[in-house]
Order: C-alpha cells, then structure tokens, then sequence
C-alpha cells in the first residue's frame, strides 16, 4: 500500500485569495453606494453672469429642490474665477406666474459661498432672482428657474 499524502492544515496559512477577494468585493460595494448616494444629491449648479461676475445656485443637503424646506448654496466668482466672499447676497423667489415674492438673505459660508433656505410650499415652476451687492453698490440679479415635482 502506498503512502497517502496529505495536504498540510489550513490552519495558520494565510488566506490571501479570500481575502483581496472580501476587500475588492466591499470596496466596489461601496464605491456603488457612494455613487448611489451622489446622484441623488441634485443636479450641478446652474450658473448666470452677472457683470464680470459668475453666480451659481444650487440645492445642497436636502438633494433636487422638493415641496418643503430646501437647503441652496450660491457660489459668486469673479471674472478669473477667484471666489467673491465680501458681497451681500439676497434670494427672492415666487411660483411662476404668482404675484406673491418671498425674500431670504443668505449668510457667508466663505469661499464666495452664500446659503440660506428656500421654503417651496408647492409643486411647478418656480423663479428665483440671486441680487449681487457689493460695497454698497448694486451689481446686478442673476434669474433662475426651476421645476419642483
């Protein structure tokens, strides 16, 4: 009768395949979740000029503008890009077609970054004007619309 061979005990040998396999598996897994998460966030900002200025608003935290309370970020740059934090920066926004206009200041955030809040109370087409003060001086309004389901 021959000799049987015998594999050696797995114990104490690395699993090395095992485990790059459980690492790749968790990071694509996460790496879909991220992206899952991110799409829903809302669309890129929408972006007027306004002078030499660049004016951007776009809905943050809360994801697409909804019925209900909105977060909004406004990012004002100057004609080379560099970010504008010393403007006074006011949102006024009404249903399309409404004569009712509801206004909200915004506080800096830096960066030429402005939020504040946005409370929609219903579905259809909304206006909003983005007023750009600076040292006193009026320097334009930038419109934008929006559709909220």
């Amino acid at each position: 009768m021959a000799p049987q061979e015998s594999l050696p005990p797995t114990r104490g040998r690395p699993k090395i395949k095992t485990t790059t396999v459980t690492l790749v598996g968790g990071f694509l897994l996460l790496l879909f979740i991220g992206y899952a998460f991110l799409s829903k966030l809302g669309p890129t900002p929408t972006t007027q000029r306004v002078g030499d200025l660049r004016v951007s608003l776009y809905p943050t935290l809360t994801g697409p503008l909804r019925v209900g309370e909105n977060n909004v970020e406004v990012k004002v740059t100057d004609a080379s890009g560099q970010p504008v934090s010393d403007a006074k920066v006011t949102l006024r926004y009404r249903m399309a077609q409404m004569g009712k206009e509801t206004q909200t200041p915004t506080r800096v955030a830096g960066l030429g970054l402005y939020q504040t809040s946005l409370y929609l109370p219903m579905s259809g087409s909304w206006e909003v004007a983005v007023q750009i003060q600076r040292g006193g001086e009026q320097l334009g309004t930038a419109l934008f619309a929006f559709q909220v389901p």
